[in-house]
Formats: structure tokens, sequence, C-alpha cells
């Protein structure tokens, strides 16, 4: 009995020491075992939603590179990729139409006709989604910002194709424009007719006004250029003709060039098979990157100090068309192919 009272108080000092470290250990835990956060930043708050004509458009790599560009300097916004399969103007439409305007939220856009888009571009902005245009602008669809290229400059570089093209025995050219329903179309002919008076190497023998409609305009080409066969050149001021149309087609007899302004890469295609001499467009990476950075910003909040980024025109030829499609395949653009605008 008097033993088991002697080791009574060791036993007991035993148990509180236990106690004590681990009370210390746990003390301990919150600040030194603890799981180690996770490395990297954060998920991206932000989204910015780009949307393109069709995936299967050729110039859709050099988007994606601008994307990651974009990404990489700005790692606070994340950007989705949204491009229908069939490459229509009403397919883009249809993946508009599913797009809900919530905050942090931007739509950046490249349609291939922004008329077709217009009123659900406007519902949008109206709803609160801030919508950056890219490619020809259009100010009345409720835009809050646009990079690409002006009327004024695809005009000028229009004409300057043309006469490069023109046969010196046939200085007549043939125009095909959507100038009656369009203001933009009208600022485009109207610096067309300035620079070929400018040089004075030729006249505009015929216009017509196709209103944008792609199998109308397609049609009225056809009976134009069965009118003037002997047509020195003919330039159209987009490409509706050639949307949907066969890749073969050809729309002028041989010797007779035909010059067009085009978004995308749907007439650069047709350069490389000869039905069509000349296509000027812009410099597709800029215009990404400089739209994207828009709507990264507008996507946070932040005013814009300027909400218009203007890219200049570029003319593809049979010279540049092979190095040109090489460099759009690895997500490159015209400016870093040394791609040259054709002139006079």
């Amino acid at each position: 009995m008097v033993a088991e009272n002697r080791s009574f108080p060791r036993f007991i000092r035993r148990r509180r020491l236990a106690r004590a470290l681990a009370a210390f250990a746990l003390w301990l835990m919150p600040s030194g075992c603890q799981r180690a956060p996770e490395s990297g930043p954060p998920p991206p708050g932000h989204v910015v939603i780009l949307v393109g004509p069709t995936a299967r458009e050729p110039t859709w790599p050099v988007a994606m590179r601008a994307a990651d560009a974009v990404e990489q300097t700005r790692p606070w916004v994340r950007i989705e990729h949204r491009a229908p399969d069939d490459a229509s103007p009403v397919a883009v439409y249809r993946v508009l139409d599913n797009l809900t305007p919530q905050p942090g939220r931007t739509l950046c856009i490249w349609p291939s006709d922004v008329h077709v888009v217009r009123s659900r571009l406007s519902a949008l902005s109206d709803a609160g989604l801030p919508v950056v245009l890219l490619g020809r602008d259009l100010p009345d669809c409720g835009r809050a910002a646009f990079a690409g290229v002006g009327e004024r400059e695809i005009g000028e570089a229009l004409a300057r194709a043309c006469l490069r093209l023109l046969p010196p025995d046939r200085p007549t050219i043939g125009l095909l424009h959507a100038a009656e329903s369009d203001r933009a179309q009208a600022d485009c002919r109207d610096a067309f007719r300035t620079a070929l008076a400018r040089d004075g190497r030729a006249e505009i023998l015929r216009e017509t006004d196709c209103s944008g409609h792609e199998l109308e305009s397609r049609r009225i080409l056809s009976d134009e250029v069965a009118r003037y066969p002997r047509m020195g050149a003919w330039v159209l001021l987009d490409d509706w003709p050639m949307r949907g149309a066969p890749p073969g087609q050809t729309f002028a007899p041989v010797g007779t060039p035909i010059v067009v302004y085009s978004a995308g890469a749907a007439a650069v295609e047709r350069v490389s098979t000869g039905t069509v001499a000349a296509v000027v467009t812009c410099d597709h990476r800029r215009m990404f990157e400089r739209g994207l950075a828009m709507a990264a910003e507008l996507a946070r909040g932040k005013e814009l100090p300027n909400n218009e980024e203007w890219v200049a025109p570029i003319t593809i030829t049979i010279e540049n068309v092979d190095r040109l499609r090489t460099d759009w395949s690895a997500g490159l653009t015209a400016a870093t192919s040394q791609a040259t605008e054709a002139r006079p």
C-alpha cells in the first residue's frame, strides 16, 4: 500500500507532461503543420468570350496565339474560344443567342458579316454585356470598343492593288458595293473613288449596289461580268459573292483581275488558285491582341482611355500568299511574315 502511494505522484506527473506536450503540438499545427497552399496564381475572376466566324477559319490559330499572349500578361482574365463549325453568319448568331450577360464578362467578336448579328449584339449590349467588335466597324451595334481596319484605309488599299494589277490596255474598273444601305460601305467607296481620281490612270466604268446579300451579289457579279467582258478589273468592297461558293468557282474571265476586301481567309484561299488576284485584309495578330486587351480591361470594369484601335490593312497577292498561309497555321500573322502591301 505504501509502494502504491509512492508511485502515484510520479504517475500524475507523467500524465500531466503528456497532456502539456499534446497541447503544445496542437498549438503548433495551425502555423507549422497545416498543408502548404498550392503554388500559382488564383483562378481568373474575369472572362472574355472570343467568338469567331468558324473554327475552320485559317486565321483562327492566330486568334489562339493572341489569346495566349493576352492571358500571360493579364493573369486575372480567362479567354474562352467559341467558333461554330459551320462557316455561316447565322451559325455565329446562334452562338450569341446562347450567351447570358454576367458580371465580369465581356464579348469579343469577329463576325464574318456584322450586319447579320447586329440586332443580337445590340441586345447583349443593352443587357449589360460589353461588346468589343473586331474587323470592320459598326458603331450603331452598341459596341463598347473596336479593333480593326478603317473604311477609308480599305478603299485606298483596294485602289492601290487595283492600279498595280490593271491591264494597261484596259484602264476600266467595275465596282461592286453595298453603299446604298451601309454608311461604312459608302465611306469605303468614296475613298476608293478619290484614290483613283488622284492617280488618274483608270476610271470606274460601272458601279453596282448588291445590298450585301451573298447569293444576290453572286448573281449580280455574274451578270455584270457577262455584260462587260472587256472590263479591266473588278473590285469588290467585301467578299459577299465568295461566301459559300465552291472553291474552284471563277468570277471573271482569265486575264481580268478581281480585287476584294475580306476580313477572313475565304477569299485568300482563292488567290492561290488564281481566281482572285488580290485580297485586302488586316494584320490579324494585332487586331486580336488589341481587341482582346480592351475586352480584358472591360471585363474587370476599367474605363478605356481609347476604345478604338485601328490596324493597318495589308494586301495579299500570289507573291506572298504561300508564306502567309504557313504563318497563319503556326499562329503568326502578316506583320511577322513581312507581308507587303501591293502598291502601284
